[in-house]
């Protein structure tokens, strides 16, 4: 370890001569969003008293968001093309952003954006801002919907989304909007139960299981590269004052730069075999591939599966009935009944298991809730 902060002082006295820098390895970067994401946490300890200062760290939170509010295949992308250009460069470092490309990095910095948001909805609610508390809330709910990758995680955080959704709709006196995020809560909750979900989840820990290894790989890529840096500075520092190398204590780097050195004039073995290839596809094939823009958590999944449509038909049930009673609205009528209809198909389509026909009832479906969901919201 001595030896180590030896050779980084050597780094960053010749910095400014030679552009030597050591970059950050994946454990610190991991070290660090997690301090930044308890901090957030934190700050829901501190609302009720100090409720100004909390929102203020929430909002220098969120200022500082923008490097994280990318799609999770960006921070992928990100992470070979900057371990690519490390070899070739004597100043590209990883970016802060750049541990957001292992998905439970990911999760856990998106986490800390819906936290905050919440935060600043709870907030503006105390203070009377029902208009701000509303945006900060749906904010919170597109972004879960926008840029999650695991349907359990859209689940875990949609229920206290939309549980504050619920709070400042119901304060607004908008019926509709509260009814609409209490089903959501429910539909969260099933799912969660389910068997789907479980299933998910064990799919996802074994992804997860692998992550530790695929970073400590990179990470030593990251250190041999860093080594090697270091000697090159303290060399040309040492030519440049007039010393000799042998003034430097570097132990054994000499050797582990030499099979860097040599590894980067054979192709990069050490980047596209240990670095890059660890960031391979199996790492998120098992999350969603692909999710729409949206402002709230589509059931249509759990209407289509067996194992959950009936529960799921009576949640839509309970809503239909409930937003019957706040109108008589022969549009809001119909909306429900073509609704209800559609699941009703869905169900069949899940239970007959033909992939065609599921798909094609589920676009259906899909059309049908947006139109019953906007009825409702108007309420």
């Amino acid at each position: 370890m001595e030896t180590f902060f030896r050779k980084s002082a050597v780094c960053l006295i010749a910095g400014a001569m030679s552009g030597c820098f050591a970059s950050k390895d994946l454990r610190t970067l991991d070290q660090e969003i997690g301090a930044k994401s308890r901090a957030v946490r934190d700050m829901a300890a501190v609302e009720k008293v100090q409720p100004d200062k909390a929102l203020a760290r929430y909002e220098a939170f969120l200022k500082e968001e923008e490097d994280f509010n990318k799609p999770l295949a960006y921070y992928q992308s990100q992470l070979k093309m900057q371990l690519r250009q490390m070899q070739g460069s004597k100043v590209q470092v990883l970016g802060d952003h750049v541990i957001a490309a292992f998905p439970y990095h990911f999760h856990k910095r998106l986490q800390a954006g819906i936290e905050a948001r919440l935060g600043v909805s709870r907030i503006k609610l105390a203070q009377g801002d029902l208009a701000g508390a509303e945006r900060s809330a749906r904010e919170a709910m597109t972004l879960l919907n926008r840029r999650a990758r695991s349907r359990v995680f859209i689940a875990q955080q949609t229920l206290p989304v939309a549980a504050q959704i619920s709070a400042v709709a119901n304060r607004r006196q908008r019926r509709g909007a509260a009814l609409l995020a209490d089903s959501d809560r429910e539909f969260a909750r099933l799912y969660l139960k389910g068997k789907a979900a479980a299933a998910q989840r064990a799919r996802e820990s074994e992804v997860e299981a692998g992550i530790p290894e695929q970073m400590e790989r990179i990470d030593a890529f990251i250190a041999k590269l860093n080594r090697q840096r270091t000697v090159a500075a303290a060399v040309e520092l040492a030519s440049a004052i007039g010393q000799v190398a042998g003034n430097f204590d570097f132990g054994d780097a000499g050797t582990a730069v030499a099979g860097a050195a040599a590894a980067t004039a054979g192709g990069g073995s050490i980047v596209q075999g240990a670095a890059i290839g660890a960031m391979s596809a199996s790492a998120t094939e098992v999350f969603l591939e692909g999710l729409d823009p949206a402002q709230y958590p589509s059931p249509v999944p759990q209407l289509l599966d067996p194992e959950e449509s009936r529960a799921a038909r009576r949640i839509l049930g309970r809503l239909v009935s409930s937003a019957g009673r706040l109108s008589e609205d022969p549009g809001l009528r119909q909306a429900g009944s073509d609704a209800l209809a559609a699941a009703a198909e869905a169900a069949a389509a899940g239970r007959a298991g033909e992939s065609k026909r599921m798909e094609e009832v589920g676009e259906r479906l899909a059309s049908a809730l947006g139109r019953l969901r906007a009825a409702v919201a108007s309420l």
